[in-house]
């Protein structure tokens, strides 16, 4: 017997099958996780949660969405509302837009949560949207900080998964938030969107810390259907010459419609240029659409926002 037995210090075993985690999705998501999702406010990082939590709810995962940055009217307005009625009961929506007191009513939820985590919280997903809410707005204040990383250590430790939300300082260069916090997570992912079609969302995803199996991660969501597809970052990410090229051939585009050969003629470059040809071909449907001209000929017409 140990010396220090009075501390009830947990066994290797159960620390082990603390960290028995189950990946959830590959390259990114791990059960009993802690993972902040930052970036510009507005790029869609809500479309991303609820397709996320549309994925796991197809793994037998229930979800706990805690929103307090989206008011009721955009819900509707973005049809996310569609999602929440279509996961039924797999979902359990809480949005502080309808709350006389948000600030005393969530903290009174996080109680019920913990009280409750003694019954576990495996194949769980909990979304706190956004970090600055859930912080009094204060995301600088250490203790604060230390309350809620506790609280969500405490759901870990039940074997629920958890993705906060958290917003781009005014430059959009960093995230909003103390380093004790940030460091106190399991992952921070910094997400950006590419080009789309309209009606789609193109998400990069790149882990800051790495402490995880995990890497740079790359998704495709169809917003109309709240759809999430993993697809190769590589794919999605743009050279400085691909992205030099589109701007130029929309430039061109701007007085109408263009055949190729009067886009390399604009772009004063050599017919049949390699490079031109796949911006052409990747951003079709995005940037531009082809249509068949006279004499067969492949025309381009910018797509009007």
């Amino acid at each position: 017997m140990s010396r220090f037995e009075f501390l009830n210090a947990p066994s290797i075993d159960e620390l082990c099958t603390l960290e028995d985690r189950q990946i959830l999705i590959n390259d990114f998501l791990l059960e009993k996780s802690i993972n902040i999702i930052w970036g510009k406010s507005g790029l869609g990082k809500t479309w991303l949660c609820f397709a996320i939590a549309k994925h796991l709810s197809r793994m037998g995962f229930d979800i706990l969405y805690l929103d307090a940055d989206n008011g009721v009217d955009l819900i509707k307005d973005r049809n996310y509302d569609k999602t929440i009625r279509e996961l039924g009961g797999a979902m359990t929506y809480i949005n502080a837009d309808l709350m006389d007191d948000a600030k005393n009513e969530m903290n009174e939820i996080f109680k019920t949560i913990e009280e409750n985590a003694r019954h576990g919280y495996k194949n769980a997903l909990f979304i706190l949207d956004s970090l600055s809410f859930f912080l009094g707005d204060d995301i600088y204040d250490e203790t604060k900080s230390h309350k809620l990383i506790t609280f969500c250590k405490r759901i870990r430790r039940a074997g629920g998964t958890l993705l906060i939300i958290a917003h781009a300082t005014k430059a959009g260069s960093s995230i909003r938030g103390s380093s004790s916090l940030i460091n106190s997570v399991d992952e921070v992912w910094q997400a950006d969107t590419m080009p789309c079609k309209s009606g789609e969302l193109n998400f990069i995803l790149e882990p800051y810390k790495q402490r995880l199996n995990v890497r740079k991660s790359a998704f495709n969501i169809a917003c109309d259907e709240c759809t999430l597809s993993q697809v190769d970052p590589k794919t999605l990410e743009l050279s400085q010459k691909e992205l030099d090229i589109s701007d130029r051939i929309k430039e061109a585009l701007e007085n109408g419609s263009l055949n190729q050969n009067k886009i390399y003629k604009a772009l004063e470059i050599s017919k049949g240029d390699r490079a031109t040809q796949r911006v052409l071909e990747r951003f079709e449907g995005i940037f531009w659409q082809s249509f068949e001209g006279t004499n067969k000929t492949k025309n381009y017409k910018l797509i009007v926002a």
